[in-house]
């Protein structure tokens, strides 16, 4: 007998318990942990005080207070009403939603990818100024090259393909490029939610072919959004409207093409452990040239696409104005 639920808040709640997820423990770094404990004191935090989601939870409740502010008054209160948005304690590198029996949505961020997606970057971060990194587990920092960080990006990457879990090689880095990491994470994060909340709003979720059955028989469908890539790009584009618009309510000039580089290493790293076009996605560096062509033109679109074939090339496109 299916469980009723009497709100998205409810069903939620029931997805997070059926998730939870303990995982294996990874290899002790002490030098990593105090410099932790010494970041979060400078903020007044301690690790003790993130809670059982490690503070993921707090981060996601940010992404809502930065977005919530600059949507229209009938999408938010749609999206309030009918949707919850939290996380699932699981080592998967996704976003979905999910749907109960009784019609109640989920959207959820899995732990697996915003702890991968941190992770990557800031290996990115470190691989564009090596000297940047003041701790390693691998390594002393002072002798740290683009090539071992570079490999420790295809080791991160191949951990995940094989274990499904985000571990890896640990860097830590100055406070400048923490921050300068920080804010393209947060710009990355902001985006996913986007594009979830792009398929609820073009109407995607009415499609009943399009879900498929949860894990281990948990109540509900997933949505799968295997049947049309160009779904997938519709809620690619209003996803982007979406975060240009919030980051638009924060100050930002909207006109930048520097907002596209949270996009670009959002689906450097889909690329990287998903590879090209799936059953259920487009190729993910198409998904950037559409979103790069619908919103800023057709002649940008073809320049990220060729940046995104030969990277040396993407310096010279961040300059445009």
């Amino acid at each position: 007998m299916a469980i009723f639920f009497s709100s998205p808040s409810d069903y939620l709640e029931y997805l997070q318990k059926q998730y939870a997820r303990i995982y294996p423990p990874g290899t002790p770094d002490g030098k990593f942990e105090e410099i932790t404990n010494t970041q979060f004191k400078e903020f007044g935090l301690s690790v003790s005080a993130l809670g059982q989601f490690g503070g993921y939870d707090v981060v996601i409740e940010d992404l809502k207070n930065d977005l919530f502010p600059s949507l229209n008054a009938s999408d938010l209160q749609r999206i309030q009403s009918d949707i919850a948005i939290g996380l699932l304690p699981t080592g998967e590198a996704n976003a979905f939603i999910a749907r109960s029996p009784n019609g109640k949505y989920a959207l959820v961020f899995c732990s697996g990818l915003m702890l991968l997606l941190h992770k990557y970057l800031k290996l990115v971060r470190a691989f564009v100024t090596p000297q940047e990194v003041i701790h390693c587990n691998r390594k002393n920092p002072s002798s740290l090259t683009r090539d071992d960080l570079s490999s420790y990006i295809v080791e991160l990457l191949e951990i995940y393909r094989d274990r499904g879990v985000p571990y890896g090689p640990m860097v830590k880095l100055s406070e400048r490029a923490s921050v300068e990491e920080s804010f393209i994470l947060n710009l990355a994060e902001l985006f996913i939610l986007c594009h979830e909340l792009g398929h609820y709003l073009n109407g995607d979720l009415a499609d009943e072919s399009s879900y498929s059955a949860l894990p281990n028989d948990f109540e509900g469908r997933k949505y799968e959004e295997n049947h049309d890539h160009e779904l997938e790009y519709r809620a690619d584009v209003v996803g982007f409207s979406l975060y240009i618009q919030s980051l638009k309510k924060r100050g930002f000039d909207s006109s930048s093409v520097e907002l596209i580089k949270p996009l670009l290493a959002t689906f450097n790293l889909f690329y990287g452990i998903g590879g090209g076009s799936s059953s259920t996605h487009p190729h993910p560096y198409a998904r950037v040239c559409r979103i790069v062509e619908h919103h800023y033109g057709a002649e940008l679109g073809q320049e990220v696409g060729k940046a995104l074939i030969d990277p040396a090339l993407l310096p010279a496109f961040f300059e445009r104005r």
